[in-house]
């Protein structure tokens, strides 16, 4: 993926760490004299949205303890430190799915909130799927769906596909298919 050239930083920008967590840290960050923004700094994620031969997605149920709600969704995670985005939707895909891809391309990426982070998010299609046991972590609990594509397009038009990044996986992957 080639990415758009845009203007450097502001020379003066200034960043100080406010929190230093394990997944991702907090900062405040100084655009210029008097002007600061609070920066949630974080290690970027991939959304994978495995295709069955038959055309079915392969999703995830799971419950979401900060939103209080069990989603269907995409398989997800963070890029673990050193790791790059295509290692880690490898990864994730294995972990929470069982499945492994033949294919794994990435579609197209984009920032989850750039007035509050630098979340990059990945997207990647994998195709030529072969079935396999989940590696879950000790705290998650992941049912396997498979979902028809009309059905799934259905489910973003009534609410029940509802985070930006499962929307954005499904509707982008018109493109490739």
């Amino acid at each position: 993926m080639s990415r758009p050239e845009f203007k450097s930083q502001p020379p003066d920008m200034k960043k100080e760490l406010v929190y230093e967590g394990p997944i991702f840290n907090l900062a405040k960050v100084e655009v210029a004299p008097g002007v600061t923004y609070d920066m949630v700094d974080h290690p970027g994620a991939v959304v994978i949205l495995p295709v069955k031969e038959n055309g079915d997605f392969v999703l995830i149920k799971q419950y979401r303890p900060l939103i209080e709600e069990t989603l269907i969704s995409c398989p997800a995670g963070l890029i673990d430190n050193g790791e790059n985005a295509l290692d880690a939707a490898i990864r994730e895909l294995k972990e929470e799915t069982g499945y492994t891809a033949q294919a794994i391309m990435p579609m197209t990426y984009y920032y989850s909130s750039c007035g509050m982070t630098n979340e990059k998010i990945t997207v990647f299609l994998a195709t030529e799927l072969a079935p396999g046991e989940q590696e879950l972590d000790d705290d998650e609990k992941i049912e396997v769906v498979e979902i028809p594509r009309e059905e799934a397009l259905r489910m973003i038009r009534d609410f029940e596909i509802r985070q930006s990044h499962d929307i954005v996986a499904i509707l982008f992957a018109e493109k490739f298919m």
